[in-house]
Parts: C-alpha cells; sequence; structure tokens
C-alpha cells in the first residue's frame, strides 16, 4: 500500500455519515471500505445550523437589522469554513472563527441592510465547508416604507 494511504472499515452509519463529503468514494467492489489520505484526517466535521429560516419580521426601509443563529458541529472531527456568501449586498453574514471543532457551536451574525428596498424580501446566506458540506439559510424581511411625515 502506498504511505500516506489508509484503509478505513466503516463499521456503523453514524460513522459514514459524519465522514459524508469528507473522503473519497469506494471504488466499485469496496462497499465498505474507502480511502481517505492523511491530509484529510481532522477534517470530519458535520455543521448543523439552529435554523435554516431567519425570518426578520417587518423592517423599516432605513434600518439595519440583524439576527444570530448557531452553527453546531456534530462531526467527530473539526470543520473548516471554506466560504461564506450571500445573494445580494443587502445581507451579510460573518462568522467569529473559520475552524469549529468537534462538539463547539458558534454564532454566525447575519445583517439586513433595508436601505433602498420595498415589499417582501427573500435572500440566501450560503456556507461550505473545505469537506464539501454546504448550508443554505434563507433570510425572510417585509420592507416597510416609513412615513415621511415627522408626526
Amino acid at each position: 500500500m502506498t504511505r500516506g494511504l489508509k484503509t478505513i472499515r466503516l463499521t456503523s452509519l453514524a460513522i459514514a455519515l459524519a465522514c459524508a463529503g469528507c473522503a473519497s468514494q469506494p471504488e466499485s467492489g469496496e462497499s465498505e471500505e474507502i480511502q481517505e489520505s492523511e491530509s484529510m484526517t481532522g477534517e470530519t466535521g458535520l455543521l448543523s445550523p439552529d435554523t435554516t429560516v431567519v425570518d426578520l419580521g417587518e423592517v423599516g426601509n432605513e434600518e439595519i437589522v440583524g439576527k444570530k443563529i448557531g452553527l453546531r458541529n456534530i462531526g467527530v472531527g473539526s470543520a473548516s469554513i471554506s466560504s461564506v456568501e450571500t445573494d445580494c449586498s443587502c445581507v451579510t453574514a460573518t462568522l467569529p472563527s473559520k475552524r469549529i471543532g468537534a462538539g463547539e457551536r458558534v454564532m454566525m451574525t447575519i445583517e439586513f441592510d433595508a436601505r433602498g428596498t420595498y415589499g417582501a424580501q427573500y435572500h440566501s446566506v450560503t456556507v461550505e465547508t473545505k469537506c464539501g458540506q454546504r448550508i443554505e439559510i434563507m433570510v425572510v424581511a417585509k420592507a416597510c416604507q416609513q412615513s415621511l411625515l415627522p408626526y
């Protein structure tokens, strides 16, 4: 066997799920085995968000509002965030750390800038890990025009 590769025999569904997306797929004839390079060792995290929908409710069209949601690593190893993207410049998402250890939970801040918007707003935040996991979070708000009258 080539140095740097090791064969792991999967004995339970829980291990297979925790490693989903991080290890290479088994070749035909190797139904219960996968090959994993040493460079992937430890990247067996599996992130679970508190929610996949963030409802900000009614928002004045001159407001910037936000919420925090948790991302918990329920995998057996660490998870590394490779990207956090939004579909609109009116939505931002920030994480305090790009690496989340097994069992750890971090809070992601999602902010919506309603300036220049009106009506129902539907946007998304996409979080991707280095091992290929992709999490989509929907951001929903209703931008209401604020009165121009002083009273």
